[in-house]
């Protein structure tokens, strides 16, 4: 059995999942301490390979692995065997694949009625979409994301992190915890169904209800917005951008006027102009005193000012960042193949019961014998 800790010890997953939602929505459970098997099939297993990319460890943390080919006979009643032991079952195959070998929600509610099962798709499992591909460019895209990402005269942006991805993974959770609970009250498993374009739909906030009530529409306006909070990002003078926010416009100007000692009759004309007109000019003096120092000193000067600020972090300033080692925010993990990792800590963090990183699975099928009674390797027909 695994070790015991974290909050959610004693909850067995079973993560039949591929790239990129299942996987990293059980990664998330196994971060508290959920007990999280990879049931990996031959096919998948073949590729020993994959397991020393950087993308395995992190989405793969804190799990076992077998190898088991669930569509055999065999396989299919051993692995029915393992239901009936399990809490959550994750997948995100194409909808209906399950249901081909014969593991549908009924027969697997059947194996184990308190069974939670996560069915994490593109497009769900009900719906005239639902047997369309989504990877996350689609996903975001059909979600509308993508429409609002870019500037207004070129086309729309994809994302740079795999966000829709990464956000149905937190759904995912979200789901999987909600059921949990539940079936801790009256005993009953049930089917969670996610998709990705929903997540997207569900991050675009009051979108929706701004356009069917106030008939506005948002376009894409190149990182600006009507919406609070007013966000300005200016290159510093070494090279780096910066980025100063705050409720208003005037807020700003007021705190660049304080800055340089502008009278309050001046102060005011600003407060009582419109906002997005004058924003051109208060762009100009915030350019205009980031240029002349280095980014970290430069948002120090507007912090000073009463604004919020911070610089646009690249991958390598955020390893510098005392601020995200202070928080376990980035750990140091060692790999065999890879040497030293640098990766996300445990998110969110809990005082009394902790989550933690104990490793990931090395070899394809490196737990059969802990969790099958099987020798390592081997492959179930």
């Amino acid at each position: 059995p695994a070790e015991a800790w974290g909050p959610l010890h004693g909850i067995r997953v079973l993560d039949l999942s591929q790239w990129l939602a299942g996987p990293a929505a059980a990664a998330l459970l196994g971060d508290f301490g959920a007990d999280v098997i990879m049931v990996e099939l031959p096919s998948v297993a073949a590729d020993a390979q994959g397991r020393k990319s950087p993308g395995f460890v992190v989405t793969n943390r804190n799990k076992r692995s077998i190898t088991l080919d669930v569509r055999s006979p065999a396989g299919r009643e051993t692995f029915l065997g393992l239901v009936a032991a399990s809490d959550v079952i994750v997948e995100n195959f194409r909808p209906g694949t399950l249901e081909r070998w014969d593991l549908a929600p009924a027969t697997l509610l059947a194996a184990n009625p308190r069974l939670v099962l996560l069915r994490s798709s593109g497009f769900g499992q009900s719906g005239p979409y639902t047997q369309r591909a989504a990877f996350n460019p689609v996903g975001l895209a059909f979600g509308g994301l993508t429409y609002l990402n870019g500037w207004p005269d070129r086309p729309p942006l994809r994302d740079g992190v795999m966000s829709g991805d990464y956000s149905t993974a937190l759904f995912n959770v979200l789901g999987v915890m909600a059921a949990l609970l539940r079936r801790d009250v009256d005993g009953q498993g049930q089917v969670v169904d996610t998709a990705m374009f929903e997540a997207a739909l569900r991050l675009t906030g009051d979108l929706l209800a701004v356009r069917g009530a106030l008939g506005i529409r948002r376009e894409r306006a190149g990182g600006d917005s009507h919406l609070y909070p007013v966000t300005v990002t200016v290159e510093a003078g070494d090279g780096r951008f910066m980025t100063v926010s705050a409720p208003s416009w005037s807020a700003i100007a007021g705190a660049l006027a304080r800055r340089r000692r502008r009278s309050a009759q001046a102060n005011e004309a600003v407060r009582e102009t419109d906002g997005f007109r004058k924003s051109a000019a208060i762009r100009e003096d915030l350019t205009d005193l980031a240029v002349a120092l280095p980014a970290d000193e430069a948002v120090s000067l507007f912090r000073a000012a009463g604004l919020a600020a911070s610089p646009v972090n690249s991958v390598a300033d955020l390893i510098r960042e005392p601020h995200c080692w202070s928080r376990g925010d980035l750990v140091r993990l060692a790999h065999p193949d890879l040497g030293e990792i640098v990766t996300q800590g445990i998110v969110p963090s809990l005082s009394r019961t902790p989550g933690r990183i104990a490793g990931w699975s090395l070899q394809p099928g490196s737990d059969n014998a802990a969790v099958l009674g099987a020798p390592h390797p081997a492959l179930s027909p």
